[in-house]
């Protein structure tokens, strides 16, 4: 559709490696017996932090109101080889007595935040930690969906792609030179670096 809708709500990525570990480490612990833990990311964000990560690295998605994207979604997606058309109920039929849909219950004033403070003080000394949700994160995903074809590349263009993996790449050699610095693999980084910016 080249849009999508403007809704306020909170992103909570929960990496499954520090799911999986957590989950893991946890059952193995005697005194987890009987407790209740909140696997989630403690640091979520909200959608416009994301929205506006993703814009400084080139999309070109079009942001409508929900009630405007609501429409265009109904006008466009009326048929079943439209990849929106299954979801149709989803955006467009009303799920709750106030008459919202199930995107509109789920924005950021209306959903509560679970308490993962048990969870967090479980794994203390185990060296489990959930990666925070930044731009990195949020630029690693974007660069597999476009590899996967998952999103359309028209919808970025080769510059914004070209930067979006530039980006990538410097942030591995940064990552590189806090493990401590080692002159090959800065200069593998960099070769990398600038065949994917040429490539693309």
């Amino acid at each position: 559709m080249g849009c999508a809708p403007v809704l306020d709500y909170w992103v909570n990525i929960c990496p499954v490696d520090y799911a999986s570990q957590a989950i893991t480490y946890l059952a193995q612990q005697p005194q987890s017996e009987n407790q209740i833990f909140h696997l989630m990311n403690p640091n979520p964000v909200t959608s416009t932090e994301t929205t506006a990560w993703d814009e400084r690295l080139g999309s070109f998605v079009e942001r409508l109101p929900y009630k405007e994207w609501q429409a265009r979604l109904a006008q466009q997606a009326t048929t079943p080889d439209h990849p929106l058309f299954s979801l149709r109920s989803f955006f467009l039929e009303p799920f709750s007595e106030e008459g919202l849909t199930i995107p509109e219950l789920y924005t950021r004033d209306k959903t509560p935040i679970f308490d993962c403070t048990a969870t967090l003080d479980a794994l203390k000394g185990s060296g489990i930690a959930c990666h925070p949700v930044n731009p990195v994160l949020s630029a690693t995903y974007l660069d597999y969906f476009l590899h996967q074809q998952m999103l359309d590349a028209k919808t970025y263009g080769p510059i914004p792609i070209a930067k979006l993996r530039m980006f990538l790449a410097w942030q591995r050699a940064i990552a590189t030179l806090r493990r401590g610095f080692d002159f090959e693999e800065w200069k593998r980084i960099n070769i990398a670096a600038e065949a994917t910016a040429t490539s693309t």
